[in-house]
C-alpha cells in the first residue's frame, strides 16, 4: 500500500552492518487498517 505522509526513513540497503534481533508481526484489526511489522536491528560489530 501506498500512504501519504510527510517523513520518510532512509533506505536501507547495507544489511551487512546490522543483525535482524527480533521481529514483530501484527495483523489489520478495527484500529489499523493495514499489517504491520516492528524489525528491531542491532549494529554488527563494535562501535568505534
Amino acid at each position: 500500500a501506498e500512504l501519504e505522509g510527510d517523513a520518510f526513513f532512509p533506505e536501507f540497503d547495507d544489511v551487512t552492518e546490522w543483525n535482524l534481533v527480533d521481529v514483530e508481526h501484527h495483523e489489520a484489526d478495527a484500529k489499523n487498517d493495514y499489517p504491520y511489522s516492528f524489525l528491531t536491528y542491532e549494529r554488527a560489530g563494535k562501535l568505534a
